[in-house]
């Protein structure tokens, strides 16, 4: 990939979260220059990944830039201090710039429980599939009752590809959680019993609007709940 302008604003909206998460758990690390460090990691793996279209072009680019974000200090942390780091604190950072207030903003404005949006990303989802690339999505959808629920699942995850070219399938668990965050500020429950970080065959998302009738089938059907670990 080119390393562009959006690139390196996603990387400065997220970095302060993310080492504001860390600090507060050790502060006794270095991090102007671990910050310094792992931009220049960040740009490396970037150039280094094939490209998967712009962000105009694939709406997930920016999924798989902001894992790489993660990825970038997880690694650096690592090696400056010759520990690693642990999953929960991994967590607690990847949560942290998820939650960030401009983040939760943009998502909030999405409408997820009308048809518009769904054929929409059911399009956009068709678009974004011929990309030809091992570190994209394929991405497949499929309506149930526009006003209360609607499935989407993957057979390929560009994060769950980074994570494994890099040895971290470990943490991609942590990154995977961040998607109850999401569908949360977009006014929707998500419940999902698959992913391809645990090793099924897609992750299987069944997205419902908190109250409906959809929502209380599936807590009737599911009486162990939502399967929030993966």
């Amino acid at each position: 990939m080119k390393y562009t302008l959006t690139d390196r604003l996603m990387w400065h909206f997220m970095q302060g979260t993310c080492f504001g998460a860390l600090r507060e758990e050790c502060p006794q690390w270095d991090f102007h220059l671990l910050r310094k460090e792992a931009k220049k990691r960040f740009r490396e793996i970037v150039t280094a990944t094939p490209s998967i279209g712009s962000y105009r072009e694939n709406s997930l680019k920016k999924n798989l830039i902001g894992g790489m974000v993660w990825i970038a200090i997880y690694e650096t942390a690592n090696e400056r201090y010759g520990t690693q780091m642990s999953l929960p604190l991994y967590e607690k950072m990847c949560r942290a710039s998820i939650s960030m207030p401009l983040m939760l903003k943009m998502t909030r404005a999405a409408k997820p429980f009308t048809r518009k949006f769904q054929e929409s990303k059911m399009k956009q989802s068709e678009r974004e599939n011929r990309i030809d690339s091992p570190y994209n999505w394929q991405a497949h959808y499929k309506q149930g009752k526009a006003d209360e629920e609607f499935t989407l699942y993957y057979t390929r995850c560009g994060l769950c590809k980074l994570a494994c070219d890099r040895g971290h399938l470990d943490i991609l668990p942590a990154m995977c959680k961040t998607d109850y965050i999401l569908f949360e500020a977009m006014g929707a429950v998500l419940h999902r019993d698959k992913t391809l970080a645990a090793g099924d065959n897609c992750c299987y998302y069944y997205i419902t609007k908190p109250g409906s009738e959809a929502e209380r089938r599936w807590q009737d059907e599911h009486p162990e709940g939502t399967f929030t670990s993966k």
